[in-house]
């Protein structure tokens, strides 16, 4: 059960019981057979009688006094000489006198099933006597139940909202204290471990979105493993050739002027690829932190994309290319981007799709619109993307099993992601028979 479930259960808890415990109150009231299922305490039943026995009345038979008192009660009047005036007790008769005593041991021997109240009455104007009154203990033990019943109200309240209370701070406690417990493992730099949640309450959902971040730190983490890992490699090769020839010239085997210029002429054009890679690197560093800050402006999509697709396809028929484009959305369309940043983009896939498509094959750019956004793909056939590599083609200094022979950088890709990204577009890839890079646009946010 989720936070909170519990919380409304506890809520309908609070509101049900009282309702529930005051119905069966009113049912068993209900199940006592004629007037008596109203039960009478003391001071009601001095008021009833008082009220329907008028003091100064001497004498009523049974059949009058049956209609003026309920039948479950019965009812003994003396008058002052403890003479019997009105009874519908059969052990007492009328105008026989009854003794306080003979009273009292009547009264002792019938206490097991019936209560007993004497009241002040006066049978005749200016008579004082007194009434006793008999009521069955069926009515008196129904109320005593109902009675308990109503003070266990309260009791019932404590209790169900106590346990509630005290499942809900154990969830809340537990939940706080798995995420403290992965807080604390992650600040030591652990990403080793799972984060498991169970249920669907607010915190259950903080608890995944936590495990989340953990496992896109740890990819995060990788990632810049193996940045780092390339970078290391792109620098490292032009380095130890400058680094080689360097020493070669002051240990004197640049002994003639040719070799010198050539040797000279080597370092200087490492030294060119170095800063080129350099340069490239920082670059790329500059649009994925968001140092660097687009210029973009409403372009219409459609002109923007025939413009690139009329080059291309003059430019694939000189490499001996067949370039298609189809650019099927509305002319009015504008989209809100740095069209230098997007040109650069567009021309690294295409490129590569020129590169790697078979001789005879086709590459294509097509178009697709919806409600909710546009998709632009560059599809090629060839050789593909093995499954191994498509994984990490858009990582820095990445260089897949078909281009590790080409000269490059394995900047392409990644500078096309974060170009992408940039303008909160998507990029993705597939390659089966054909490769496909499909980069879809956001129409929704852009009306927002």
């Amino acid at each position: 059960m989720n936070l909170r479930h519990k919380f409304v259960l506890l809520v309908i808890g609070i509101t049900v019981i009282p309702i529930l415990m005051s119905s069966i109150f009113v049912f068993i009231q209900l199940l006592e057979p004629g007037e008596t299922s109203f039960l009478r305490n003391y001071m009601k039943i001095q008021r009833d009688i008082r009220k329907e026995l008028p003091q100064g009345i001497a004498v009523l038979d049974n059949e009058e006094l049956k209609e003026i008192i309920p039948p479950s009660i019965d009812l003994l009047i003396l008058d002052s000489s403890e003479r019997v005036v009105l009874s519908t007790i059969e052990n007492f008769k009328r105008d026989e006198r009854v003794s306080a005593a003979a009273l009292h041991e009547y009264i002792q021997e019938n206490m097991g099933l019936f209560e007993f109240q004497i009241l002040p009455y006066n049978p005749a104007a200016g008579s004082p006597g007194q009434l006793i009154a008999k009521i069955p203990h069926s009515s008196w033990i129904k109320f005593g139940v109902v009675r308990h019943l109503m003070l266990s109200i309260p009791l019932m309240l404590i209790l169900f909202s106590s346990l509630m209370s005290i499942s809900i701070v154990r969830s809340i406690r537990r939940s706080i204290q798995t995420l403290e417990s992965a807080t604390r493992r992650i600040a030591q730099g652990d990403l080793n471990f799972e984060l498991k949640t169970k249920g669907s309450d607010d915190i259950a959902l903080l608890t995944r979105s936590f495990e989340e971040m953990r496992l896109k730190l740890r990819e995060e983490y990788a990632r810049r493993a193996r940045f780092l890992m390339g970078v290391s490699h792109d620098l490292k090769t032009p380095l130890a050739l400058i680094e080689g020839y360097t020493g070669a010239i002051q240990d004197g085997y640049a002994d003639s002027p040719e070799k010198l210029e050539k040797y000279l002429s080597i370092i200087k054009g490492k030294s060119h690829l170095l800063e080129e890679r350099i340069s490239h690197l920082i670059e790329l560093i500059k649009l994925e932190t968001g140092d660097w800050q687009a210029t973009h402006r409403q372009v219409a999509l459609k002109d923007f994309l025939d413009d690139l697709g009329k080059r291309y396809r003059q430019d694939a028929g000189v490499l001996g290319c067949d370039f298609k484009y189809s650019v099927d959305i509305p002319e009015t369309l504008t989209v809100n981007m740095d069209p230098g940043l997007v040109t650069r983009a567009l021309e690294n896939l295409i490129n590569n799709a020129i590169r790697y498509s078979d001789k005879k094959g086709a590459i294509r750019l097509e178009t697709e619109i919806s409600d909710d956004r546009v998709c632009i793909a560059i599809i090629n056939s060839g050789s593909g993307i093995s499954a191994e590599d498509i994984g990490y083609i858009f990582e820095p200094f990445f260089r897949g099993s078909n281009s590790r022979r080409e000269e490059g950088f394995g900047l392409g890709l990644a500078t096309v992601r974060s170009i992408i990204n940039s303008h909160g577009w998507e990029i993705e890839v597939k390659s089966n028979e054909e490769t496909v890079f499909s980069i879809y646009i956001n129409l929704k946010s852009r009306r927002e």
